[in-house]
């Protein structure tokens, strides 16, 4: 009985490629069921050059870039932000970076992967740097622009180069999340804390103590804490922040990493089932049909309450979080209080 050889992933590529002409790296990846660090480690899709497998030296060498673009994403929407790292800040696994422009949160426990990634897309070569955790997902993407520092960023990659070009092994799945079961947790407790917050960042420590599933905290709270909202509420607090020149805070986490913005916004588009902000120095594409429910969520804290928008998945996973412009220590804007004010509640 003659045996049937299983297609090369080169051979399944090509047959994916030639039905689908025009999707980006991670939707081909889905569909051949790998990572999108084992298509990209291929070379099938972009040429690809492996950098040491030290993602934290690395990233503290990205501030010689000068101005760059960062990406981060989740299943569900896409961040991109423009401007100069400041000094990469790393405790132990986590890393902060604080700047007007470049803003995030950084979770390095996972991080492993470094590629250097060279294409020509519409005329125009794309330069960057991504960074994968163990799983073959991308943490973040850095980008070159038109004002970043070339010289800096080519003495990089060559200080970087691995001299591995063995394909990279990930661990396959994704990285755990670890929730209690609803019948052992003491919501009352928790709900208890939320009322009593005096800064913001103790929200997790809350979720984190009982092993709280964010969502199911959020549908048991009483509305002075959370309501749920209609899912187009994103569409109407962002054209209301951008008629009423109202700054806000767009904040967009995976695994890996937490990627805020803070600015006033101008440009909205829908286009298909896609939110977009389509600004110089910000872009957000948000999936509108992956968005399961949506919330406003009050936190008490010593500048007074702050008020947000929080989209969550089919998973009931944390998609996106809208805030209105603050900084530790300045109250809350009352125009971005309006806004969510005139959200109506859903039924």
């Amino acid at each position: 009985m003659p045996t049937t050889e299983t297609p090369s992933l080169k051979e399944r590529y090509e047959q994916v490629i030639q039905s689908n002409p025009k999707l980006r790296i991670k939707e081909y990846a889905d569909l051949l069921g790998i990572s999108e660090l084992e298509l990209l480690a291929s070379s099938l899709h972009d040429p690809a050059v492996k950098l040491q497998e030290t993602p934290i030296e690395i990233y503290k060498e990205l501030p010689k870039l000068g101005r760059v673009m960062v990406l981060a994403r989740n299943e569900n929407a896409v961040h991109e932000r423009k401007g100069i790292f400041g000094k990469v800040q790393v405790h132990g696994s986590m890393g902060l970076i604080l700047g007007e422009d470049i803003d995030l949160r950084v979770f390095f426990d996972d991080w492993k992967y470094v590629y250097n990634v060279e294409k020509e897309h519409n005329g125009k070569m794309l330069r960057s740097i991504q960074f994968f955790n163990k799983y073959g997902k991308p943490a973040q993407k850095v980008y070159l622009t038109d004002d970043s520092n070339e010289e800096e960023y080519q003495k990089l990659i060559e200080t970087f180069r691995s001299d591995d070009t063995t394909l990279p092994v990930v661990e396959k799945g994704e990285k755990p999340k670890n929730y209690n079961a609803i019948e052992d947790i003491d919501f009352d407790k928790a709900i208890s804390e939320w009322e009593k917050l005096e800064d913001t960042h103790n929200f997790q420590t809350i979720l984190d103590t009982q092993k709280i599933k964010r969502l199911e905290l959020i549908k048991r709270a009483p509305d002075n804490l959370a309501y749920r909202v209609y899912n187009d509420a994103v569409i109407d607090i962002l054209h209301s922040a951008v008629d009423r020149q109202v700054p806000i805070m767009v904040f967009v986490a995976n695994d890996d990493i937490v990627q805020i913005h803070t600015g006033e916004i101008k440009n909205i588009r829908l286009i298909e089932n896609w939110t977009n902000i389509m600004d110089e120095n910000f872009n957000m594409h948000l999936r509108n049909d992956l968005i399961a429910e949506t919330y406003v969520l009050f936190k008490p804290t010593n500048d007074g309450v702050v008020t947000s928008l929080e989209l969550y998945d089919m998973e009931g996973e944390l998609a996106i979080t809208f805030f209105g412009k603050r900084k530790p220590g300045i109250p809350e804007l009352p125009e971005w209080q309006a806004i969510i004010a005139e959200l109506e509640k859903a039924k």
